[in-house]
């Protein structure tokens, strides 16, 4: 029965030339012969096959991680024929060359070891009978029903997995690099051992090897099999990500390499309760959702409190600050709340804003300007001549350009007031600076200004309809504006009108500009991208009415919260 966590653990590294090795004996055999009980699990043929141990050998290597950096760690491995064999099935090494286990061993970093764009190639040999071809490949749909992966039969691919009859069943762990074998011997064909050797082939490690594995398992080493011992061993090289799960497919079961019958493995909470599983569970599912997120997916949400009015911005430590309920939220990557500061009881529409020195501003509804630090401390407030709707902007030199009602305030970043400029019409939006520190600001009476750093106008344009929002400036110093009613246009840095988009809906927030200089606005209509010549790219609608600005990730994750569902979303580049 499936139950539902949050996601599971994932390794943060994977073993290049390594393989995943369940042997399987025939039922002639005399010494390791399987036993007459129904086997469910991938785990119970591994116990029954590795009783006829041979040496053991032990090696140091320096493994480098994507998320750890460099670290020594040892390997212990039993010689079972030809081969040195880790943790029960995990191939290391070929004898008689135990000495190569550091080589064959070689850990590479997380993204190298994965699939490009989820799509396992694949080949089955002429080995299996036609039922048993179908059932591979009936496993396979299974996966792809509830997981991301693809299998697309192979031509002429040079990455590819060749599924054949081998001596057991064993796989490599992630892509290698060329023909890389899958071996599914006749007792390997249930549904479970076939995805579990496709899991390994994906780049799922093993369960109980985690490092934080002791907090939820017993090991019973009493029990276990004399030379069998390195089996239970943890991989401190890797991450642990999610909740620890009992019932995984990569998960031992309780007796597995017991030398009395008595559980060598327990659970903490429940020892009576089982380990390990043959069907899937949801966080099983969640694990490949980790290695291969599906694009345009949701990556996580915060409390419904956050992002239901104005933009997240970015700090360069990855925090996310946003206002909700009337106060300055900030964030870590992953979405947990570092701090929650109330604003006086005012609310804003504004969005807060980060300068160099981590400190971060916003405005409120109480006519103030409000200045925090980086821990969420009030630094300072300054009053002004109305409520402050917008964000504030920065020059080079942290001086502050923001506005209120129909004037434009410029403030040093200690919070003394620079100078003031009085517009023709409301500035509803914020106020924005370009390279050669002028200031451009759009009004209520569509009216697009320049000004100088010292607040005078420098020229000013007419735009097709109210400017609710900021203005958004390229590198080359052009200017993209939205209107209220639907528009959003192009200007050059003098003034010019280049191109203009009708999208036909109520526009609230300013663009943002991405790779490629493909523009993205937000409207009452869900999110659009707009190609740089003035083309729509791609609409998604799904996430409803947008008030705030779309943030762009290094990684190009668009961040943006919906005011339909007071929902805040990580969605990917392309939308979908």
């Amino acid at each position: 029965m499936e139950r539902y966590r949050p996601l599971r653990y994932v390794w943060s590294v994977l073993l290049a030339a390594t393989l995943c090795f369940i042997p399987v004996v025939s039922a002639n055999a005399v010494k390791g012969e399987l036993p007459t009980k129904n086997i469910t699990s991938p785990f119970e043929q591994i116990e029954a096959h590795l009783n006829n141990t041979g040496p053991v050998f032990s090696t140091k290597y320096t493994a480098p991680s994507s998320h750890l950096g460099k670290a020594e760690h040892t390997v212990k491995a039993v010689q079972i024929g030809n081969l040195l064999i880790s943790e029960g099935d995990i191939v290391v090494g070929r004898a008689p060359d135990p000495e190569l286990m550091h080589s064959q061993g070689l850990v590479i970093s997380y993204e190298s070891g994965l699939w490009p764009n989820a799509i396992m190639y694949y080949e089955i040999t002429s080995d299996y009978t036609a039922s048993q071809a179908v059932k591979i490949r009936e496993s396979m749909d299974a996966l792809e029903a509830v997981t991301s992966l693809r299998f697309v039969s192979r031509t002429t691919e040079s990455d590819y997995i060749s599924i054949f009859k081998g001596s057991g069943c064993w796989s490599y762990i992630g892509r290698i690099g060329g023909e890389q074998q899958l071996s599914l011997a006749d007792g390997c064909l249930s549904t479970s051992t076939i995805q579990h050797e496709i899991y390994h082939a994906a780049g799922v490690q093993h369960e109980q090897s985690r490092p934080d594995r002791d907090q939820y398992v017993r090991i019973l080493e009493e029990n276990i099999q004399d030379g069998q011992e390195g089996n239970f061993e943890i991989r401190t090289n890797s991450d642990p990500v999610g909740d620890y799960d009992y019932e995984s497919i990569m998960h031992y079961y309780k007796n597995a390499f017991s030398k009395n019958g008595q559980p060598t493995i327990e659970r903490l909470d429940n020892p009576d309760l089982p380990l390990g599983g043959d069907i899937l569970t949801a966080t099983d599912i969640s694990a490949i959702a980790t290695l291969y997120p599906i694009a345009g997916s949701l990556k996580w949400t915060g409390p419904q409190t956050l992002a239901s009015v104005g933009s997240p911005a970015l700090s360069s430590n990855g925090n996310i600050y946003t206002i909700g309920s009337n106060a300055l939220i900030s964030l870590d990557s992953s979405g947990n709340t570092q701090f929650q500061v109330a604003m006086n009881g005012a609310g804003t529409s504004a969005s807060p804003v980060v300068n160099y020195d981590g400190n971060i501003f916003v405005g409120s509804t109480d006519n103030y300007m409000n200045a925090f630090s980086s821990s969420g401390a009030l630094l300072w407030r300054a009053q002004v001549d109305g409520n402050i709707s917008g964000s504030v902007a920065l020059d080079e030199n942290l001086n502050l350009f923001f506005a209120a009602q129909n004037t434009v305030y410029s403030y040093n970043k200690d919070g003394s007031q620079n100078w003031r400029f009085n517009t023709s019409g409301e500035v509803n939006g914020s106020p924005a600076v370009n390279s050669s520190e002028n200031i451009l600001v759009g009004t209520s009476a569509s009216i697009l200004y320049s000004l100088s750093s010292t607040g005078s106008v420098i020229w000013q344009a007419s735009t097709v309809g109210a400017v609710t929002n900021t203005p958004t400036i390229n590198s080359d110093n052009t200017i993209f504006v939205a209107t209220a009613n639907g528009y959003l246009q192009k200007f050059s840095s003098s003034g010019q009108e280049i191109w203009r988009v009708n999208l036909g809906v109520t526009i609230q927030s300013s663009p943002v500009i991405g790779q490629n200089g493909v523009v993205y606005i937000g409207t009452n209509n869900g999110l659009y991208a707009i190609s740089a010549s003035g083309s729509i790219t791609w609409h998604n609608s799904t996430i409803g009415t947008i008030t705030g600005s779309p943030a762009i990730a290094s990684d190009q994750t668009i961040y943006v919260g919906s005011a339909s569902n007071n929902t805040f979303y990580a969605l990917n580049s392309d939308g979908t």
